[in-house]
């Protein structure tokens, strides 16, 4: 995906920012139509320059594995931090479109207008 495509995808995410105030972060992704929830997450999935998408992408992995959350959160930042390292070199846990949706209709991962910046 390039830079370009990216900023079509935040600028589509951030006409929206208003919803995220009114509703709580899972009700507002359920609106969303399918077809953009995976153009999302494949966007995720496709960045690895950005610190805070490749963030999410190995907290999603860890969950989906069963390895966070764990009651030391030093442990559990640690485990993120190497997975995070993982991910940028193409050889994190396995996660797909799917994962992506499942962890934002859940709720798990919230706030990713917050991080998109025009």
């Amino acid at each position: 995906m390039t830079g370009t495509e990216f900023s079509g995808l935040a600028m589509s995410a951030s006409s929206c920012l208003h919803l995220n105030i009114i509703y709580s972060w899972p009700t507002f992704f359920s609106f969303l139509l399918m077809q953009v929830k995976h153009e999302w997450a494949r966007a995720l999935l496709a960045v690895k320059q950005l610190h805070v998408f490749v963030s999410m992408c190995a907290r999603i992995a860890l969950r989906k594995h069963g390895c966070i959350p764990l009651e030391d959160k030093k442990k559990e930042e640690a485990l993120i931090d190497e997975e995070i390292d993982s991910v940028k070199s193409n050889k994190g846990r396995l996660v797909d479109a799917g994962d992506i949706i499942g962890a934002l209709d859940r709720g798990d991962e919230v706030g990713l207008f917050c991080h998109f910046s025009l």
